[in-house]
């Protein structure tokens, strides 16, 4: 009576975390062969998951998930921030060298490097 009753709240339940945590009910207590006869769909891997779930989090107990808050910046301050640090404010040509280019016009221009 109580493994149909935790096999139907495992059909119905719509996500696997939520089906984890009701599998972890049972998952130590009972056999997967016979879990199998309840609940056909289960995998060995769904099974152990499980288990690994009820010694890490407690029977049934839930997973603490840690929310990455993202923030939407506006594409003008991008644009000004990359202009920003590729000012000359910011940016400042540090020559190691000089090189002198001959051209053809036998003019001379001195190029750093």
């Amino acid at each position: 009576m109580l493994m149909e009753a935790l096999a139907q709240c495992y059909q119905a339940s719509n996500t696997w975390e939520k089906r984890r945590q009701i599998l972890s009910i049972m998952a130590d207590k009972v056999r997967f062969s016979k879990l199998l006869r309840y609940i056909p769909c289960l995998t060995n891997y769904r099974f152990t998951d499980a288990k690994r779930h009820c010694l890490t989090y407690g029977r049934g107990g839930p997973v603490k998930s840690l929310r990455a808050s993202r923030r939407d910046i506006a594409s003008s301050q991008i644009k000004h921030f990359i202009a920003f640090i590729t000012s000359s404010h910011i940016v400042q040509d540090l020559p190691f060298g000089e090189r002198s280019i001959t051209l053809s016009n036998k003019e001379t221009i001195k190029i750093p490097t």
